[in-house]
């Protein structure tokens, strides 16, 4: 991963940004204002960064080594997601006792299984509350991770890029009209829903994988041009369907395809220094933005009340920024670093081989472990 940012910068940059907008979106939601900065799109767009990255990665050589590979995903995603959701339910059992109320309905066992196997927002196992909200997307990328991209692979190089690519357009037209025929109030980032979102968001990406593969290059300006429209679009996307702009599914393929691709003016101020820099904390950014709005929510009703949505996202962004700095340096690194330096015996196989033993030992232990968590809730 390390050599796909240094050969990304914009794309790294571009993560920055989409982390920066949804800790914006929770600040005016926080002031209880009407937004500005749309949340929900960005979303979409990890989803599709994560497909082209993790494609770029490890298919292109021919052979994968599925329990290394297994080890960088848990070490990516898992120590700060552990830490946050243990930091929330900790905030939350704290501020609950110091205004005399009872603990929230969803501190439970099974809350808590959901957490450890990263079922929270998943069809079947996942609920309507998590401990940190927009572990969400962590939850059903996890699984994308090990029930989308393994296939992916096998079909790899047995699928040509046109069927792909039409698949991949078949499949995000059908999500997102089924999306905006939802009724207004039904949530879209849990269950099935969710991780639909999740897995052809990702398949986009490997599709703008393929296509950067093939050495296919767009010009500069229709970098920008895609760029220009995917704003026009984040912003236009109340006046034009009355809801967020979740018809950029089918779009972020193509602009991350062109910010990888070209040396244009939108890849340039995406790779940016300050840019790049946000898009290194982004997980941490992204993760421990609800507990600084948790704190300053707190703050706003003990101690002194915060008025206006300067002052909102003034000082989420600020906070988020310096705590993410924190957790970046000393915990997402170093565990991240911790865990994928251990050794592990050489599993590699083909890329369409997927004979990992202890791959399938882990997919069959969360799949047990979300059968647990259904009962238990039944």
């Amino acid at each position: 991963m390390r050599g796909a940012a240094h050969e990304f910068d914009a794309l790294t940059g571009l993560r920055g940004l989409a982390a920066i907008a949804v800790v914006f979106a929770h600040a005016e939601n926080a002031a209880g204002v009407e937004r500005w900065m749309p949340g929900q799109p960005f979303v979409d767009l990890f989803f599709a960064l994560s497909g082209f990255v993790i494609s770029y990665v490890y298919l292109r050589s021919d052979r994968i080594d599925w329990q290394a590979y297994s080890v960088a995903r848990f070490a990516r995603i898992y120590p700060l997601h552990i830490a946050t959701a243990a930091a929330m339910a900790g905030a939350g059992v704290l501020f609950a006792t110091m205004q005399g109320e009872p603990m929230p309905a969803y501190y439970s066992l099974a809350q808590v299984a959901r957490e450890i196997t990263l079922t929270m927002a998943m069809p079947l196992a996942g609920s309507e509350w998590i401990m940190n909200g927009p572990a969400w997307s962590i939850s059903v990328e996890w699984w994308v991770y090990f029930l989308i991209f393994p296939p992916l692979a096998l079909i790899h190089r047995r699928i040509g890029f046109a069927s792909s690519a039409l698949c991949f357009a078949l499949l995000a037209l059908i999500l997102v009209v089924a999306i905006y025929a939802l009724p207004a109030d039904h949530q879209v980032t849990r269950g099935w829903i969710a991780f639909s979102r999740a897995a052809i968001g990702f398949i986009g990406g490997w599709v703008a994988y393929r296509a950067f593969a093939r050495g296919w290059v767009p010009s500069g300006r229709t970098a920008n041009l895609l760029a220009i429209a995917t704003l026009i679009g984040l912003f236009a996307a109340p006046a034009l369907v009355d809801d967020h702009a979740f018809f950029l599914i089918l779009v972020y393929p193509f602009l991350i395809w062109a910010l990888a691709g070209t040396n244009s003016t939108a890849a340039k101020l995406c790779a940016a220094r300050p840019v790049m820099w946000l898009g290194t904390l982004s997980y941490s950014i992204y993760l421990i933005h609800p507990l600084v709005l948790k704190l300053l929510l707190a703050a706003d009703k003990l101690i002194m009340p915060i008025e206006g949505r300067l002052a909102w996202v003034s000082l989420t962004v600020g906070v988020t920024l310096v705590a993410g700095m924190v957790s970046y340096r000393y915990l997402e690194l170093p565990a991240r670093e911790k865990l994928r330096s251990i050794r592990l015996p050489d599993h590699r196989g083909p890329v369409g081989a997927l004979n990992g033993s202890r791959l399938g030992y882990l997919m069959s232990l969360a799949a047990v472990s979300t059968g647990l968590i259904v009962v238990a809730d039944l």
